[in-house]
């Protein structure tokens, strides 16, 4: 008897070992198929991308602010515009290519 449980134990281990061994094998695999972060480029449009919108609401601040409104009306007016453009553009399905373009790397949220 004592073999048949000593047996058993053998097996188990063997099991665990294997499942151990094919847990790496995927999580190596994984590693690999992973695409590496380009974080320089990223960081670089999106510093591009950001400081553009950011000119955007300047432009349309000053804008306002020539034509006779106030700074803190002509600064709501710009962000009430900002936040109308970015629904509006996500709508249209045009802010996740901007994402894109800034360097962000999962801007889709649908899954396509």
């Amino acid at each position: 008897m004592p073999d048949s449980e000593d047996t058993k134990t053998r097996n188990e281990q063997f099991k665990q070992q294997l499942q151990q061994q094919k847990k790496q094998e995927y999580q190596n695999k994984v590693k690999q198929a992973i695409p590496k972060p380009y974080i320089l480029k990223n960081g670089f449009w999106a510093f591009v991308v950001g400081g553009l919108i950011c000119v955007i609401a300047q432009v349309l601040s000053i804008g306002f602010q020539s034509i006779g409104l106030v700074e803190k009306r002509a600064n709501t007016a710009a962000l009430v515009i900002m936040i109308f453009l970015g629904a509006f553009l996500t709508g249209l399905e045009v802010y996740d290519n901007i994402g894109k373009i800034a360097g962000v790397e999962k801007c889709n949220r649908r899954g396509k």
